[in-house]
Formats: C-alpha cells, structure tokens, sequence
C-alpha cells in the first residue's frame, strides 16, 4: 500500500501510457528511505498488469568491484537472443559478461550490444527496465545504462531508476528526465504510521506517536523503522535524541536498536550477508568455515523481519539495514567474514577483493593478487573496475616502486575507459611519490594523452624535456618523453622557447633511424631536419603501424610537412586497425583525421559523414577535445556545402569544447570554420576575424591562408595579413609541396599591388597544379582568377577558368562557390551550366545516405551496424525512412536510385 505518491504515480502512469513506437528513461531521486523502492514497485505492478515484459536490477554496495554485474543482472533473460546482435557486438557482450572468450571489449560496443538486444526483445513485446539503487551499481554497468537512456528512440521500452539523492552526492545519469520524491505530507505520514502500527507488538502512546512523527520528518521508511523500535525496545526513547541528525542517521540507530536484540551468531552472519553477493550457497559455504549453523543463525532474522530468502538469494530488508550492520561490525569482524568468503567464493575477482577488506595493511602478495584480478576485469572489458583494483592494490603495496607502477597503470586504465576525474585524482595520488626516475615517465605519458583528447592540464613540452634528461641517453623511457614534448609542443602552438629546448635535446642524442625521434622533429622543425621525413614516410608507416598512438603521431608528422596523402594513409590505417581491434577511441581518432584531410581533397560528403561519426562516437567516448576538432571540421566542411543551418550547431559545439583549453590547436579549426562561412556569405569583414584568430595550429593556418587573403583583399585590409603570407611563404619554399605552392601564389595575387604582379601570381599558382589531389582549391584559384579577369573586361579568358570552376563545384557539391561562379559566368555573357539534376538522394541525412550507400554495397543490418557503431535496429529505422524518400520498396534498387551517389 502506498500512501501519498499520487502525482508521482501519475506523472510515471502517464510516462508509461505513452510508450508506443519510442520509449523514455526516468531517474526517481531522493534521500534513503524517501519510498523510491516502494514506487518503483508500484509502477512495475501496473506495467505488468498493461501487458509489459519487467527486466530488473539493483545496485548493491558490496559489489561494485564486479564489471558488468548490474547489467548482467538486467539483461540475462534476454541472453538467448543474442545470436540476433550484430557479430562485432554480440562477441563484446558475451566476453565482458566472461560466456566466451576473445579480444577485451570496448565499451561502446558493450553499450549497443545491450541497445540493441533491448531494442529487439521490445519489437515483440513492450519493456519495463526497472534498477534500483543506481549509485551502487558498478560503474561499467552505470555507463551501459546512461548510454542506453540516452537512445531509447526505436523501440517501445520505458527504463525507471531509483537514485539516492542527498547533500554532496553526485548525480549518476546526468541529462535523464528526473523526478524528484519530497518528504510525505504530514496527512499521508499520519496515515503510514496508523497502518503501521496496527501489527506493532505493544501499544505506543499518541505523544510517542508524536514523536515519531517529528523525527521521520516525511520519511517514510523512518515512520516504519522508528515505530518499530519502539515497539520493540524496551526503552521508549532508544530511538530518539535531542541532537538534529540527518534522517538516514536517525534510521540507523532504529536497526542498530533491533540488532542488539540478535543473538551474537545471528548477527555475525547478518554481517556475512551484508558483505556477500547474496547467493545461498555462498552464504552457506562461508558460514560453515567460520563455524556459523546457516539454518539456527538465519531464523532469528527471519523472524525480525531483517532478511527473506528466495530464488536462491538471501535478500536484506533495506540497503540501510545491510549498511549499518557492516559499518557497526568490529574490524575483527569485518575481516573474519572477508576471508571466509574469500575461501568460498568460485569467482577470482571477488576473492581478491574480499581478501583486500580482510588485510590490515600493506601486503604484496594480497596487491598481487588484486593487481591479477584487474587484468582478468580489464579482459572483459570493464575498465572502470580493473582501474580500481589497481588502485587498491597500490595502496596495499609495501614496496614504494610497485605502488607507483600500479597507480601508473590505473590511472592509464581509468584514461582508456573514459573516466577522465578518475585518472586525474590517481595521478595526483600518484605523483608526489614518483621522484625523479622511479615511474615518472608513465604518469607524464597518461597526463600528455589526457591533456591532447580531454583537455586535462598536462606537463608542459620544457617539464617532459627536462623529464627525459633525467634517463640515460637512447633509454626508451627517454625516447618516449621527448616525443610527447614535441607533440606537447606542436599542440600549444610550437613556442621558441620549449620548441628550441626540444630539438637541442634530440640533436644531443646519438640515434640514427629511429622514428619516434623522427616524428618528433618533424612536429617540432617541419620546415628544417623534420623535412627528411618525406621521403622516409612510406617505410616508418610500415615499422610503427603495429602502435595506434606512434601511427596517430606519424599522421600528425605526415600533415606537418605537408604529406597528405601518407597522412591520410596513416588515418585510414589507425581507423582500420582499432576497428580490428575493438578499440573505438582509436578509431574515431582515425576518423577524425580522416575527415580534416577529406575536406582538403574535396571529397566534401564523404568528409561530413566521417566528422559526423568521430563527433558522435567521441561524446559517447567523453573525449572532448576529440569531438571539439570533429565538429569543426564538421562545420567547414558543411559551409563548403552550403549548409550553414547544419554548420552553426556544429560550430558552437565546437567552441563550448574548446572553452575548456582555449590554448590548443584545435581552436585554430574552429576560427578556420567560421572564417570560410563568413566567405560563402561574402561578409569579408567577419571571415577577416576570425581567420586572423588562427595562431596556434602551424599546419591549417598555412592551408588557410589563401581564404585570409581573400578576406583581407575584400575589405581592402591588405597589410594586416602580409607578415603573416610571408612567413607561409618560406614554409611553402621548403617544403616545396605543389598545394603550399598554389595557395601562396592565390594569396599573393589577391593582395598584389598591380595587375601584372597579381597575374603573375594566378598563372603561377596554376601551373603545375596537374594531379594536385586538391580539386576545390584548384576550383577555387579558377574562380578567383576568373573574377580577376571578367573585373579587367578579359572576358573570353574569363570564361574558361569559370566555366571549369563551375564544374569542379557542382560535381563536389559545394553550392556556395557553384552559385558564385555561375552568377559570374552569366555576367560574362555566357549561359551558366544548369544546376546540377538533384536525385532524391539528396533529401537523405549525412547517416541515412551512409546506410542506404552501405546497404547498396551489399552489406546487411548488423553489418552496417558494427560498421559504424549505431544499434542493428537503428539501421532498421533508418532504411525504413530511406525507401520512401528515393521512391523505391525493395533493398535491391538501393543502388539504382542512389546514383552517383552509391559510391
């Protein structure tokens, strides 16, 4: 019976109600004890009687060390059916629940395996996943969870948490709808506690009554528990106190008040159970081995009402209860029934960690034994957890060095698994105890690559030199540093100062072909000794592909000394190499890089594609500064499209990212976006700005420099940009890349001060252009060249750069430059080539025409799937939008009507 919650239940009825072709996730909060157990009841009581399946879990404190176990819990009556999932995902799920082995699972793969195995169970029958107690789910369950809320769009399925909520706790399922329970109003708390008391043992006075309704304060679980004390007790007042306390406390003292009624063996075993998983048979075994009767110890709890036993669990009668008997348990106690459940228990992980509560101090063989059971949870993927262990295991070590190793590794685990506040706070636990040479270098490593992908503060490129002088010369630990220093470095902006330092370092070196030396240089001295890089790329692609991060670094290097074609190889190689390997972060890394060099080619839809699946798998990653660069390349590549209502979103994604370290380069992608919409819409003035804001990303701001010149020319503010074409003009003169050579040339002509001179310059900037790989910025030189001369009445030389720059744009779909360039052809007296024919595939989204294309290709739902990280059922509703939209109702004509557009 529930009193009061009326419109509480019916925000959550109607909630329910409307659960048809899409479903809703709600987070119920409040204090312990406030009745969130109690409504979560009552609404699976109505879902069922409606005819919805009920899919169950809760959170419990002493598990949290298990990856996966509240998932599981939820999702194992669904297990059978997962030969329908995507094989990619279906493998993931099944390792990281440990039902088959194979490569350790990535969490993202996890979360669509579970997605989508919802998803389908939903398609035959409506679902109601009801968890309770979500802050003592584990945190591999609890980023399953959030990922799933966040997505319930294909498929009748409500998910209803509880969460404890109170002063200085923090919110697990952040952006869930939430609904917060108050304290009973005083009518409804009046009435619980008359119903309550008609089973009570002895009568209780109304002052006393009285009483208890002041303490409970609206809670109900503490009408319930106070009144029983008191019905109970022998002293009518054990239960309460002058002292203000917190509502929870007041509930403690209640059980306490009914503990001390237990015999001893009953509450030994009481505080078995509340350390335990909850199984009988474990319960059981661990009893016997510390001399406790399970049967003549656990009826004195049954008959209080503690504890029930049923489906092989023995469950407590109220999370409160199950904490206040472990935390009013002796230390002796607690660690007499850690070992013996450490004997009993069949599980290695949970053996390691009980036998962790039951060591009074350091121990290295109980840390090595937490630091096997970190790699066995880091195997199936639950990253969360093995990084807790290892931090665990660190605290339990004698040895000063293994401590620090281990807290290295944990902060390196915590990094991967996306738990950025986590790694940060293991690595200031770590630190201080690192000096000088002993584990030094793998906590600055940790902290570089959380500082390029999270924004975390890093050491800066002068620290990480100084660093590495610490270790001998040609030490690999050595090496390793001064390569994070110049990719630091290279991020910040290349400062002279750390710049100068770090090649003075590696020129001190005696190493000779060695490519993370020579990564590092080219980063750091692209236009000096980084240029015989060139020619090496082909082979060190080759030596370092078997590393994502040397590959990613080897990119980076690539598109420093201008090598986009081995840059794009190099991306392409970590996407499909982290594919491979279930690596996501990796891949939307590669995806990433990808799609900046994409733009470049001109390859503009399959670059917004590529964007727009390293944006989206980036924030389900937490990858910030990843997702900040993804959506600025995101935002160029649409303003090329003309697609400046899609592009403005992007952008300001990007820019709320990047505020978080306004220092890195990526800022530069940003201010290079908003500077080319700026140019689509001819506002010279705003392109100038934000283009002239690009100081800090060496590579792009020399790409981009002929659209600062064309923002300089057009608001007759020449001299603000020469200095800087200047310097870009000698980087191009050394690297002696034909795209440098043509950007240069267009930028100068645009600026020129006579005729002859900007002539000059547009010839040279087209000569040699032949198999450029860059067919937008040949466009656009043709365009401008051809605006030059139709302004100088040249107009049959005028038309020919036009009509092939009209061409080019509308073959690329980049519709601002195509309508520019035939308004200019038509004002030269020519008929401007009809407006490319727009097939029916251009009504599709970037996704939809990636899965139509996919589809078109011959692959099926669950291959596109785990091709592009969406669940098999989204790929479903997606085609299911596609057909009508190209007119077609069969998945063969798929590629008919795509057109050219298939590819």
């Amino acid at each position: 019976m529930i009193f009061g919650r009326s419109a509480e239940l019916a925000v959550l009825s109607e909630a329910l109600a409307s659960i048809s072709e899409s479903g809703s996730a709600i987070v119920i909060d409040g204090e312990a004890g406030i009745g969130k157990s109690t409504l979560l009841a009552a609404v699976a009581d109505r879902a069922t009687a409606d005819g919805f399946r009920l899919l169950g879990c809760s959170g419990v404190q002493s598990h949290t060390e298990v990856g996966f176990a509240g998932i599981h819990e939820l999702i194992h009556p669904l297990l059978g059916e997962a030969a329908e999932l995507p094989p990619r995902q279906r493998g993931a799920l099944m390792t990281a629940f440990g039902l088959e082995d194979g490569p350790a699972p990535d969490r993202l793969l996890v979360s669509l395996a579970v997605l989508g195995l919802l998803e389908e169970a939903a398609t035959r029958r409506r679902l109601l996943l009801v968890v309770d107690d979500v802050q003592w789910l584990d945190q591999s369950s609890l980023d399953v969870l959030a990922f799933v809320a966040r997505r319930l769009t294909n498929a009748p399925l409500m998910l209803l948490c509880a969460e404890r909520a109170g002063p200085g706790s923090a919110v697990r399922l952040e952006g869930v709808r939430r609904l917060p329970l108050t304290p009973l109003e005083p009518g409804d708390a009046r009435q619980l506690l008359a119903h309550t008391l008609r089973h009570s043992p002895r009568e209780i006075d109304v002052h006393l009554q009285q009483r208890v309704l002041e303490q409970a304060s609206g809670n109900p679980l503490a009408v319930i528990e106070l009144s029983a004390a008191l019905g109970e007790s022998r002293s009518r007042t054990v239960a309460f106190s002058g002292e203000p306390l917190p509502t929870s406390q007041r509930v403690e003292r209640a059980f306490l008040t009914q503990l001390e009624a237990l015999p001893d063996g009953s509450r030994l075993l009481l505080l078995l159970i509340a350390a335990a998983q909850g199984s009988v048979s474990e319960v059981h075994a661990a009893a016997r081995s510390i001399g406790l009767g399970f049967t003549e110890e656990l009826a004195p709890l049954e008959r209080a009402g503690l504890v029930t036993v049923g489906g092989g669990h023995v469950h407590v009668r109220h999370p409160l209860l199950r904490s206040t008997a472990y935390g009013a348990a002796p230390l002796s106690a607690r660690a007499i029934v850690h070992r013996a459940l450490a004997d009993t228990t069949i599980d290695p992980t949970r053996a390691a960690w009980h036998r962790a509560e039951a060591a009074f101090g350091p121990d290295e063989e109980v840390a090595a034994d937490l630091e096997r059971a970190a790699e066995l949870t880091r195997a199936r993927g639950a990253g969360a957890e093995s990084a807790a262990a290892l931090r665990r295991a660190a605290l339990l070590s004698p040895a000063v060095e293994d401590r620090v190793r281990r807290l290295a590794a944990a902060a390196d685990v915590a990094r991967g698994a996306g738990l950025t506040a986590e790694a940060i706070s293991i690595l200031q636990e770590a630190e201080p105890l690192a000096e000088e040479q002993s584990g030094a270098q793998p906590l600055a490593i940790t902290r570089f690559v959380l500082n390029v992908t999270a924004a975390i503060p890093g050491q800066p490129a002068d620290a990480l030199v100084a660093l590495a002088g610490k270790y001998p010369d040609g030490d690999d630990r050595q090496r390793e540093l001064l390569w994070a220093a110049a990719i630091e470095c290279r991020m910040r902006g290349l400062a002279e100062g750390p710049r100068q330092a770090i090649v003075t370092a590696i020129g001190s070196l005696d190493i000779r072909d060695d490519p993370l030396i020579d990564i590092a240089m080219a980063l750091v001295d692209d236009v000096g000794d980084g240029l015989r890089l060139q020619e090496r790329l082909p082979a060190l692609i080759d030596r370092v592909g078997a590393s994502p991060l040397s590959v990613m670094s080897l990119a980076f290097a690539a598109e420093a000394v201008s090598d986009r074609a081995s840059a794009l190889r190099c991306w392409t190689l970590v996407r499909d190499q982290s594919r491979r390997r279930n690596s996501s972060a990796d891949e939307c890394e590669g995806l990433r890089g990808s799609a900046h060099l994409l733009v470049q080619r001109g390859s503009l839809q399959t670059a917004v594609i590529t964007a727009q699946n390293a944006l989206r798998m980036a924030e389900d990653m937490n990858l910030p500064m990843t997702a900040a660069s993804a959506a600025a390349i995101l935002a160029r590549a649409l303003a090329w499209q003309g697609h400046t209502e899609r592009a403005r979103p992007a952008l300001d994604r990007a820019r709320q990212l990047l505020a978080a370290d306004p220092g890195i380069l990526w800022n530069d992608d940003a201010h290079w976006a908003a500077g080319l919409a700026a140019l689509c819409a001819a506002n010279h003035t705003e392109a100038l700005h934000h283009l002239l804001r690009m100081s800090v990303h060496r590579t792009s701001r020399r790409w981009a420099v002929a659209d600062l010149a064309e923002a300089a020319a057009g608001c007759d503010r020449p001299d603000l940009v020469r200095p800087i074409l200047a310097d870009a003009e000698e980087q191009a003169r050394r690297l002696g890349t034909p795209l440098e050579s043509l950007l240069v040339h267009r930028a100068h002509a645009l600026l020129a001060p006579t005729d002859a001179e900007a002539e000059d310059h547009f010839r040279a900037a087209l000569t040699g252009s032949e198999g450029l790989d860059a067919d937008l910025e040949l466009a656009r030189t043709q365009l401008l060249y051809g605006e030059w001369l139709r302004r100088r009445r040249r107009i049959v030389d005028a038309r020919t750069h036009l009509t092939t720059a009209v061409t080019a744009f509308g073959s690329a779909g980049a519709t601002p430059f195509t309508d520019r360039a035939a308004a200019e052809l038509r004002a030269a007296g020519v008929a401007a080539p009809g407006a490319a024919r727009v097939g029916p595939s251009a009504t599709l989204t970037s996704q939809e025409l990636q899965i139509a294309q996919l589809a078109s290709s011959g692959l099926t739902n669950r291959e596109i799937a785990d091709r592009i990280y969406v669940s098999h059922r989204t790929v479903a509703a997606h085609l299911y939008k596609v057909f009508p939209k190209l007119g077609i109702t069969s998945r063969s004509q798929l590629h008919a009507a795509l057109g050219d557009a298939a590819h």
